[in-house]
């Protein structure tokens, strides 16, 4: 009685801590740098969206040297192959207003005071409708991918 219930019961175990069932299949490493205007771009978010709904979307943030490897589900899992609009997103906080700030605003105008963000790459890198960059990912994946552009890139500069 105990071998017919033990059986089984590792076998389920062993597939459990063997199979990861959130790992998605034809994922390739998926990793690179972002230059901006010539330089690194750190702290920004780099998303690879698949052209023409075929496949998966995936998204990273750049460390302090402008690098980056994607995650599609799990952290740092790459990319499928296939075509992608590449957005980038990087924005600075010039201002904040503090709680008491915002409470005096709220008092005297009826309205909270709005933060004061800066665009560091300009909106047009940040929607796959119209970032001109784009990246085809071969079925063997890329560990050197760079996205080198300027704020007056109209055409695709990734390879």
């Amino acid at each position: 009685m105990i071998r017919k219930t033990f059986i089984p019961l590792v076998l389920g175990l062993l597939c459990l801590c063997g199979c990861n069932s959130n790992r998605i299949p034809g994922l390739v490493p998926a990793e690179g740098v972002v230059i901006f205007e010539g330089a690194p771009l750190p702290n920004a978010i780099v998303s690879f969206s698949p052209k023409g709904n075929q496949g998966m979307a995936g998204t990273a943030i750049t460390n302090e040297n402008g690098q980056f490897a994607i995650t599609t589900r799990n952290r740092n899992d790459g990319l499928l192959p296939g075509e992608y609009a590449v957005m980038v997103l990087k924005t600075k906080v010039l201002f904040m207003p503090t709680e008491e700030e915002n409470e005096a605003h709220m008092e005297r105008t009826g309205q909270y005071m709005e933060p004061i963000i800066e665009q560091i790459v300009p909106d047009l890198f940040g929607s796959d409708q119209t970032t001109p960059l784009t990246y085809t990912m071969s079925s063997k994946g890329d560990r050197k991918i760079v996205i080198d552009f300027t704020a007056k890139t109209t055409s695709a500069d990734t390879p």
